[in-house]
């Protein structure tokens, strides 16, 4: 399976929000973690990326919504 079955909605950030979406990951590269949870209420999100290498997620952010130049 490419993907776990979500308990929660779970979707990639669209083409023009992708580039607020790269974090430093622990290999010290800067990669794109644009799949994101919501929590509600509020706008809260939970940003991480599949390595299916591994099979594992590595998270991101936890917290608000991600700003440019933030």
């Amino acid at each position: 399976m490419a993907e776990p079955e979500w308990r929660t909605k779970v979707s990639p950030e669209g083409e023009t929000r992708k580039r607020v979406c790269r974090f430093t990951d622990l290999d010290g590269k800067a990669r794109t973690f644009d799949m994101h949870a919501r929590f509600i209420p509020g706008v809260g999100r939970i940003h991480f990326r599949l390595v299916p290498e591994e099979r594992t997620i590595r998270l991101a952010h936890i917290g608000s919504k991600t700003r440019p130049g933030l």
